[in-house]
């Protein structure tokens, strides 16, 4: 049987519309409801798939078709496709299967010559001309062509889509029309009686259904109670693993181990963000000295090296590898090319030439081996081998010669053609059982000392390079001269053992004068000793997992430069000092090397020189809100700064005109349009026009003496303190200020009042206002006593909720304002200053807290977790005096802090606040990795695994 029971074919550009309409209808006419079409008519578009083969396609389908059906048109006769589609056809088939629907054009029939009228006709491909004994029956379509809706409900299309269902089905017409009408009327009965049974099965389901849906919520109330039990038991059991994880990260910290520290942290950040993790992740970023941790290795790290110009380092380990590092910004090391692994033993020791173009590597398996490091992307092994030389080696300064140990003793080796090195003398160095361990070259290169295992130091003359000769006699007073190194500038020795650092004076080489007692640095082995590049302090290294780093302005008495460096969970058995001895390479028995920012860069310094004050001391500060202009106020004048460059602050202007006996306070509005002046003993408050910065006009003045005073977020309000009176006036209009409001504070010296948080506040207790109407104010609690002493200092946080007192006993309590009219004290007091606290302020989002003290420091605090405030680094020094008053700007990055000698140190946070910014990814550098899968697995046990630092 045909697969189609007609094909059709059309001009898709002329009836693109029709030709699918009537596909549709010819295999809908007299269908059955149960069937999915009554035939089946060929339409390319929807039946072809997409095929490399087209024609081969409409060929299997005219083969497959029992009808032709031909929509004729101008556009179809002119069709090449059309064309060949017909005599494709009418090669296979009679005429008689072909049927015509005219669609546009003309078609004439000339009975004279039994064949169409080619004169007349216009819709009619030529192949057909001749094909017919007898004029075919064609359907006219013309008329349809223009409907809209091409539907068997519009009678004139449905009759002509009967002329030409008939011939498909072999059916009369009235036959097919009578039977598609029967079997429509069939299909409506059955829809009706569908539609009745399922309304009384609706009935029925309904009941059914409010059954079901009273179980259903019986049931989904359940699953959300056992679902909320489950939610709560999730989040419990996710606060107790952050709480942890921050417990043993901070335990790992005191343990002195930052590494762990920041991974665990890392991990907690990852299970919950929280006040703790956010706090967590600053402590790991910030303060602990550590700019990153190269991991590469997989076995401990014996040495490192940097190339003279600091920007690569070399690592060895006991894996048989090297590592280059391009460490041109330490905070994010980038490693370089592939491993190098000519050694077959363990490589023990590094050392890069002068020029910085050669790198010396040697192992346990006798054997030195030069790189050519150029491109340290993509070092070259230069010449052969140095055989017979062993785990140490070193270029002397001029780069012409290399000492190396091979067979206890030193051999050196002339590099004037670096393929072709060439042994000079003998081996020298050893004595009797004293073989040789270690060795350094003198900066000018004319010395070398070697430390032998029998404990002795020897200096040698380097004159003749061939034949060295011993200076004076062998240092004594190791049992193992495990360690040796020069000073930069050549006079100082020092020499190490088990714990025990001794120095020397060695201006005159054969005659060296010890320098005080040997100092005694630990009990682990002495495995390394260098010092840094200016030469006025050293650092030690030991097998106690600790590098301590000394002061060596008086030789004699060496003096420990802050705490220990720790980090490596195992030995540390080398490192070296950056060239610009800002940065430590530190190589660790854990397999990692730690760079260590020696320049605390993160660590806030002052922009330029201080400002000086012209009338004393400055007691008041105020940032304009641009960050461009600097007030600040003495018992002598009220003084404008200029901080368009914050490192080059200028004074703008000469002193303004106010009636002066300690001006008590200072602020400008929230535009910055207008600055306000009070001072202690003048009745009055100067307005000023800061349009010009340089000469500021008077605007008008508020009848009132007041000792501090504030403005209100939307500018036209000004809240002022004045005995025992809190006022609060309209500036409208500057010229004619209007009393709001007044309220007692029951308190002799109002110390500050925050209108943005509808608050005021006393010296002697912490008092709350609601000051939402202003005209009618209301007290919203008793004072509330902050500590033992009165309230010398008090700030607001700007969110609102977070308020920061001081008093005389020398700490900081933070309080917690959800609630204002019962304040709640948050975690311990603050305990870092040593004398009283003078002021207090928070940076403008609220992240950081500074305190200034009598003690002549100022304290930057973390604000991350308000019940455990983290200090920021050491405590800011700038002066011998104590620090009186404080000021952020307003982006946060610099604050400006007065001192009592009179000078205005401004403090640069930006690098500070980049880290804290960045935190999770500082936090990864220096921890080198996220914990592995079996360091979670331990931490985190049925937590799915986390890479933290992809």
């Amino acid at each position: 049987m045909p697969r189609y029971a007609a094909f059709l074919s059309y001009n898709r550009a002329v009836d693109g519309k029709l030709a699918p309409a009537l596909r549709d209808a010819l295999q809908r006419f007299d269908k059955a409801w149960y069937q999915l079409r009554a035939l089946r008519v060929f339409h390319d578009d929807s039946s072809l798939s997409a095929n490399p083969g087209l024609w081969d396609s409409v060929a299997a389908a005219l083969d497959e078709s029992e009808f032709f059906i031909l929509l004729a048109s101008p556009g179809s006769a002119g069709s090449e496709w059309v064309a060949r589609e017909l005599e494709y056809w009418l090669a296979r088939h009679p005429a008689d299967k072909m049927l015509i629907a005219v669609t546009d054009g003309e078609i004439v029939w000339d009975k004279a010559t039994g064949a169409f009228d080619l004169a007349v006709t216009t819709c009619l491909p030529g192949v057909l001309h001749g094909r017919f004994a007898s004029e075919p029956r064609w359907v006219d379509l013309r008329k349809a062509r223009s409907e809209e809706h091409l539907s068997l409900n519009a009678l004139d299309f449905r009759d002509k889509v009967a002329d030409l269902a008939a011939p498909l089905h072999g059916r009369p017409k009235d036959d097919l029309v009578g039977s598609d009408i029967r079997r429509h009327r069939a299909t409506r009965r059955l829809v009706r009686a569908t539609v009745a049974t399922l309304a009384a099965l609706t009935v029925l389901a309904g009941i059914a259904a409010t059954v079901a849906v009273q179980q259903r919520n019986v049931a989904q109330e359940q699953r959300n109670v056992a679902q909320e039990q489950r939610d709560v038991a999730q989040e419990q059991r996710r606060v107790a693993t952050v709480r942890q994880l921050v417990a043993q990260a901070d335990l790992a910290r005191t343990n002195g181990d930052p590494l762990t520290a920041a991974r665990l942290i890392l991990a907690a950040a990852h299970v919950g963000d929280t006040p703790e993790t956010r706090a967590g992740l600053v402590r790991a970023a910030v303060g602990t000295g550590i700019d990153a941790s190269l991991v590469g290795h997989t076995d401990e790290v014996s040495a490192v090296a940097f190339a003279p110009d600091g920007h690569i380092l070399a690592t060895a380990s006991r894996d048989r590898t090297v590592l280059l590092w391009n460490v041109t910004d330490p905070s994010r090391p980038v490693r370089l090319g592939q491993p190098l692994t000519a050694s077959t033993g363990q490589v023990q020791s590094l050392a890069f030439a002068p020029d910085g173009r050669t790198l010396a590597t040697a192992g346990f398996d006798e054997a030195v081996v030069l790189w050519n490091v150029i491109d340290p992307a993509h070092p070259v092994r230069i010449g052969s081998p140095l055989t017979d030389a062993e785990s140490r080696v070193a270029f002397a300064p001029d780069g012409r010669t290399l000492a190396t140990i091979g067979s206890q003793s030193v051999i050196l080796w002339d590099l004037a053609d670096l393929t072709h090195p060439v042994r000079l003398g003998k081996p020298f160095g050893a004595r009797g059982s004293d073989a040789v361990f270690s060795l350094a070259f003198a900066p000018d290169g004319r010395t070398l000392v070697t430390g032998g295992i029998g404990g002795t130091v020897a200096l040698w003359d380097l004159a003749d390079r061939a034949a060295p000769t011993l200076l004076g006699e062998r240092l004594t007073g190791f049992r193992f001269a495990t360690t040796v190194a020069f000073s930069p500038d050549g006079r100082t020795l020092a020499g190490g053992d088990d714990g025990l650092m001794i120095l020397w004076d060695v201006a005159d080489r054969s005659r060296p004068v010890r320098l005080g007692q040997p100092l005694r640095i630990n009990t682990g082995r002495l495995y390394a000793v260098a010092f840094a590049p200016d030469g006025r302090s050293m650092a030690t290294a030991s097998a106690d997992q600790v590098v301590i780093l000394w002061d060596l302005a008086d030789r004699t008495r060496p003096v420990q430069l802050g705490p220990p460096l720790t980090a490596h969970a195992g030995p540390v058995n080398q490192f070296a000092f950056a060239p610009d001895g800002h940065s430590l390479a530190t190589a660790g028995g854990n397999g990692s090397v730690v760079l260590w920012d020696l320049a605390d860069r993160t660590r806030p310094v002052p922009l330029g020189q201080p400002l000086t004050t012209p009338g004393g001391p400055a007691y008041v500060m105020a940032y304009a809100p641009d960050g461009r202009t600097l007030v600040t106020a003495t018992n002598q004048s009220v003084d404008l700064w200029d901080l368009a460059d914050r490192t080059r602050p200028a004074r703008l202007g000469p002193t303004l005109a106010t009636p002066v006996n300690r001006v008590t306070a200072v602020a400008y509005t929230p535009d910055g349009r207008t600055l306000a002046t009070a001072s202690r003993d003048a009745s009055v408050i100067l307005l000023w026009d800061m349009a010009d910065r340089s000469h500021p006009a008077g605007l008008g003045q508020v009848g009132v003496a007041a000792s501090l005073m504030a403005f209100a977020p939307d500018g036209r309000t000004l809240v002022t303190v004045s005995g025992q009176s809190v006022d609060l006036w309209d500036l409208a209009d500057p010229a004619h200020p209007k009393r709001l409001g007044q309220v007692s504070t029951a308190a002799t010296d109002g110390r500050a009042s925050d209108p943005a948080r509808r608050t005021a506040l006393d010296d002697g207790s912490a008092i709350f206002w609601d000051l939402a109407e202003r005209a009618r104010t209301s007290r919203l609690s008793p004072p509330a006593a902050p500590g033992a002493d009165p309230v010398r200092a008090i700030a607001f946080a700007p969110d609102g909720r977070t308020m920061a007192t001081a008093g005389a006993d020398q700490t900081v309590i933070v309080w917690d304002l959800a609630d204002r009219r019962h304040p709640v004290r948050l975690g311990a007091p603050l305990a870092s200053h040593t004398d009283r606290v003078n002021a207090i302020t928070f940076a403008p989002d609220g992240r950081t807290m500074a305190t200034a003290s009598a003690d002549h420091t100022v304290i930057l605090w973390d604000m991350s977790d308000r019940d455990h405030p983290i200090r920021l680094g050491v405590p800011l020094t700038a002066g011998a005096s104590g620090a009186d008053t404080l000021a952020f700007a307003p982006d946060g990055d610099a604050l400006a802090a007065a001192y009592e000698d009179g000078t205005v140190t401004l403090w640069d946070l930006a690098a500070l606040n980049d880290a804290r910014d960045h935190a999770p990814e500082r936090a990864c550098t220096i921890a080198g990795r996220g914990l592995t899968t079996d360091e979670w697995a331990v931490y985190l046990p049925g937590v799915p695994y986390f890479e933290s630092c992809r």
